[in-house]
């Protein structure tokens, strides 16, 4: 139980971590500057390897108990457990803020998008033919 609560904090940690860094996405991808997208893209992808490596651990452990597959609303009222309670509660509001953020940084990057491929056409259409560059990851 102290481990699986252990794992638990570590992961709201990194969701922490990872709503600050979604906070200010759609600033890093308004900026247009490639090395910065870049930098804020490496930091996000080693948090969310770092968060499904706890999510594997957390998996074992809930394995160990009888308990995969169940949430942790469940587990916690099986377990009669106000610590988990309350861990599950924070783990919901931190999940939907990060949909919610999501959802507006696609939005944002789909807008940046849309204004670079219009910069390319305009200077196309003026006779310039700019190099370009670009990468579009799911």
């Amino acid at each position: 139980m102290k481990e699986l609560v252990s794992i638990l904090e570590e992961e709201l940690s990194l969701f922490d971590t990872l709503i600050e860094l979604m906070t200010v996405e759609g600033e890093v991808v308004g900026s247009l500057d490639v090395e910065r997208i870049d930098d804020h893209l490496r930091k996000k992808t080693e948090l969310i390897e770092r968060i499904r490596a706890l999510d594997a651990r957390r998996e074992e452990i809930l394995s160990r108990e009888g308990c995969s597959g169940k949430s942790l609303r469940e587990i916690a009222r099986q377990w009669g457990d106000d610590e988990l309670s309350r861990i599950a509660r924070e783990f919901r509001e931190k999940i939907e803020r990060v949909t919610e953020l999501n959802r507006i940084n696609s939005l944002l990057i789909e807008k940046s998008l849309l204004y670079v491929s219009s910069s390319f056409r305009f200077l196309r259409d003026l006779g310039v033919n700019p190099k370009a560059r670009v990468s579009v990851e799911a």
